[in-house]
């Protein structure tokens, strides 16, 4: 039962890490710049003049999907760290699909 629910919060974690990939993938700075995180407020560190471990990251994000890693890295040094998670974390839940797949082919004898 334990195993299941956590092959479920795999398989979520990676639809929403695949989610974020294909945005980063899709926007460009320019749009991000003029579109929805514009519209948000800044975060508690941004209006006291300082930089959380956060900011950056959507652009950083971007960079990479471009294949820009010197920008990426000067967007948010933590970038290719967490580009590198959300790539494993969408393996992890293509993996577990695909073995959960295979086992219900066994027990059926397909």
């Amino acid at each position: 039962m334990l195993l299941r629910a956590l092959r479920v919060v795999t398989v979520i974690l990676a639809l929403v890490a695949g989610a974020v990939l294909v945005a980063a993938a899709v926007l460009d700075s320019s749009t991000l710049d003029r579109g929805v995180l514009s519209r948000l407020p800044a975060c508690s560190a941004r209006r006291a003049g300082g930089s959380c471990a956060l900011c950056g990251m959507s652009h950083s994000l971007i960079a990479l999907s471009n294949g820009d890693w010197r920008e990426a890295v000067r967007w948010n040094p933590g970038g290719p760290w967490l580009y590198g998670v959300l790539v494993l974390q969408v393996t992890g839940g293509l993996w577990v699909l695909v073995t959960a797949r295979r086992r219900s082919d066994i027990i059926r004898g397909e």
